[in-house]
């Protein structure tokens, strides 16, 4: 009878406690949501699943799939047209082709109300990259794909199994959720996610993002919101 009890009352303890703590599972399908974390369908049943390197290296983009759909065409056009992000498994997932012009998803790292930051593949799009402040990312990369390609079909091939072509290569991007708006955090990037933060923009002012560890990435990250939630 003890045992029951505490049974029932351990039961009763982890409903109230994941209330409080476990994240809402389904589509986001606007910024709004994501700030509230209530996503508009749970219903849709869905499998957010890592992608294979060969997979990447292959096709290219970013790091998660989704499964779950019967039709391949309501896929598509639901995952370009609709969904912002995913929370599987109470953690969040944006959707690249949405929000950094990629294909796939790709692990929220860090979120507030006003920023969160994940690794993104480079975008498919010259305009894209250079919005986001990765052209030259993207001009490299496209400088290597036309090397490769000089030694023709075997020269792509040898390349692309190698990885020369950096489609394994993940970026920090730091994105503003509300005006939908992301950033590779370098330079004027750093300089215009810190204005009106003095003390961020002295730490940060020499930062160089690409030799910092993804920790202090994330910190960075933290910073900011904190500095957003506390402005007048």
């Amino acid at each position: 009878m003890k045992t029951l009890c505490l049974l029932l009352c351990l039961a009763c303890f982890g409903m109230l406690y994941g209330q409080d703590t476990v994240l809402t599972q389904g589509i986001y399908l606007s910024a709004q949501e994501i700030i509230d974390r209530a996503p508009s369908d749970t219903v849709t049943v869905l499998k957010l699943i890592q992608r294979k390197k060969s997979d990447l290296k292959m096709g290219g983009g970013n790091d998660y799939k989704l499964e779950g759909w019967t039709s391949e065409e309501t896929k598509s056009d639901y995952l370009r047209e609709q969904i912002l992000a995913v929370e599987y498994d109470d953690t969040l997932y944006v959707n690249g082709y949405y929000v950094t012009g990629t294909r796939g998803f790709a692990k929220v790292e860090s979120q507030g109300d006003t920023y969160m930051l994940f690794y993104s593949a480079l975008p498919l799009k010259r305009k894209q990259a250079q919005e986001i402040g990765l052209e030259e990312a993207y001009r490299q990369q496209q400088k290597k794909s036309a090397t490769a390609g000089m030694f023709g079909l075997l020269g792509t091939v040898i390349a692309t199994a190698t990885d020369d072509l950096g489609a394994l290569d993940r970026y920090p991007i730091v994105y503003d959720i509300a005006q939908g708006k992301a950033y590779y955090p370098q330079g004027d990037n750093v300089n215009r996610l810190t204005e009106g933060f003095p003390d961020l923009q002295e730490k940060y002012a020499q930062w160089q993002v690409d030799s910092v560890s993804r920790d202090e990435v994330v910190g960075f990250v933290e910073a900011l919101n904190r500095a957003r939630r506390t402005e007048p």
